[in-house]
């Protein structure tokens, strides 16, 4: 009897432990570690690519937020040369999302003249880091959030010129959040503070005039 016992007492804890094994992938009894997104911005900008904005990648706004993308350059002058480039992308609105525009990205870079705010219209995150650029001098803060927007800025080592680029949530942007912003803001740093001439423009920021009919300077 004793023999029976034992025999039976392993049986059902063999079942047992067959059981919670294969409950543990069940939903709420178990706590799967999510798997890492990769960034979809490379960063290195390819010069070979279409700049709508100049010094911005389109391949980068469409690894981002797709072929549906709309891409808007901006621009600000000081003594009739351009001292600060913008860029807009507007997404197709998400009617499943509660949004009252459909403003994806938005980019700016230039001079720090004064009265400059570098973080203007930056989506406001809560999470800080900090970032550098192999190469080049200069401090670089990112901000994430948990809701899917942020925001990353670099300041060239002179402190006087600088980028700063903005996603905001709810846009279905793809691939990694802070990856994206780090390394959108690591691929204009040639022609952000070592004075190259960005694709797009006739000469370096500083130095060149505006090379197309449109759009009106940004106020």
């Amino acid at each position: 009897m004793e023999h029976f016992r034992s025999v039976f007492s392993l049986a059902v804890a063999a079942v047992l432990c067959t059981w919670l094994a294969a409950c543990s992938g069940l939903p709420g009894l178990s706590d799967p570690t999510p798997t890492p997104t990769a960034a979809v911005v490379a960063p290195t900008a390819s010069l070979d690519g279409q700049f709508t904005c100049p010094g911005v990648p389109d391949d980068a706004v469409t690894a981002m937020f797709g072929p549906s993308a709309s891409i808007s350059p901006g621009y600000s002058t000081r003594a009739g040369y351009l001292s600060q480039l913008f860029c807009t992308v507007i997404v197709p609105k998400n009617p499943d999302i509660t949004s009252r525009t459909g403003r994806a990205l938005t980019t700016r870079w230039g001079q720090l003249d004064e009265g400059i705010n570098p973080w203007a219209d930056a989506y406001d995150a809560p999470i800080e880091d900090t970032f550098t650029v192999e190469g080049i001098g200069g401090t670089g803060t990112v901000y994430t959030s948990t809701e899917g927007g942020g925001a990353a800025s670099f300041t060239c080592e002179d402190n006087y010129h600088y980028v700063t680029v903005s996603v905001y949530p709810g846009t279905g942007m793809r691939g990694d959040l802070k990856a994206n912003l780090i390394n959108l803001a690591t691929s204009m740093t040639p022609w952000v503070c070592q004075g190259h001439t960005a694709p797009g423009l006739p000469a370096p920021i500083g130095q060149a005039q505006w090379p197309h009919p449109t759009p009106t300077p940004t106020p």
